[in-house]
């Protein structure tokens, strides 16, 4: 699985229950330590840019 926090509910929740039937769960990540990380037979950190800050247009342009 991969997630960026390592955090989404949904996969850790897939997680838990590949976790339950003894699966291999191998957890591709940019924050060692999160929930899905811990949940991990295998963690792999990758790095990643912070996400991007989104534009807000006050003004249209002319």
């Amino acid at each position: 699985m991969a997630s960026r926090s390592g955090e989404t509910k949904s996969l850790v929740t897939k997680a838990e229950k590949a976790k339950l039937i003894n699966a291999i769960v191998k957890v591709v990540t940019t924050f060692t330590g999160s929930t899905s990380g811990r949940l991990g037979d295998v963690e792999i950190k990758i790095p990643a840019k912070p996400k991007a800050v989104p534009i807000v247009i006050t003004k249209p342009f002319n």
